[in-house]
């Protein structure tokens, strides 16, 4: 079966609009595939194949005249990805694993990648049983992972909603978001907890603003007040 992208319109794309920046983007993509050829060379671990697959298909969904030049590519590197998932370093590397192979089969149609999507929503379900701790802190206890899989697995979870594919995910995010507002400091930057560095996370607000569900619609509500009281403190 020929890799083809999904159909249906983009959430994020106006019908009919041709963005003026595609043929960049697919220039960027084709140059760099020409220099690192699949499948050896530092680009090729499984873990960059992952974060290259994850923002890919998140930019197929936002720009579909990507299509020609992105979902060939998302099939090839989905396939290895899923006969090379990081089982070895597990954490917030398997996690990365998980979710780049749904996000992938959210938005392309190509042999076997139903049953490689199946695979990552079974990984992404069990790993974030398993590493989001009762508190809602991920296991390896650092504000800048837990950010990243958190941020991730967002991801995955809309892109999945989107084709109406069911990802019993929300409880473990429900608690990382929560565990993420309680540390965040005053202007919104995260404390650096173990590994991590000055400005290499998100802000929280960008991880709600990627969920779509009714808590992280009532966590935004609950810090635009927060916010606002402390606005508020500071002015009297």
């Amino acid at each position: 079966q020929a890799a083809r992208p999904r159909s249906g319109p983009s959430p994020a794309e106006p019908d009919g609009e041709i963005f003026p920046w595609t043929r960049e983007a697919r220039d960027l993509v084709e140059n760099w595939w020409a220099a690192c050829p699949p499948p050896a060379g530092e680009a090729w671990e499984p873990y960059p194949v992952a974060r290259r697959t994850l923002n890919w298909a998140v930019a197929l969904a936002l720009a579909p005249d990507l299509g020609p030049v992105l979902v060939p590519r998302l099939a090839l590197q989905m396939r290895f990805l899923a006969s090379h998932l990081e089982r070895h370093l597990l954490g917030n590397h398997l996690l990365c694993d998980a979710a780049a192979l749904v996000a992938g089969a959210a938005v392309i149609d190509a042999g076997g990648i139903e049953d490689i999507g199946r695979l990552g929503a079974r990984l992404l379900e069990d790993e974030l049983g398993k590493q989001v701790l009762p508190d809602g802190g991920h296991v390896e206890r650092t504000a800048q992972y837990h950010a990243v899989v958190l941020r991730d697995a967002l991801w995955a979870l809309l892109l999945a909603r989107y084709r109406s594919r069911r990802l019993e995910i929300e409880q473990p995010l429900s608690r990382m978001l929560g565990w993420l507002g309680r540390v965040r400091r005053p202007d919104g930057s995260l404390p650096c907890l173990n590994d991590a560095a000055p400005d290499a996370t998100s802000r929280e607000h960008q991880h709600h603003a990627a969920d779509g569900s009714a808590h992280g619609r009532r966590h935004r509500q609950l810090y635009r007040e927060r916010d606002a009281s402390r606005r508020d403190a500071e002015e009297r």
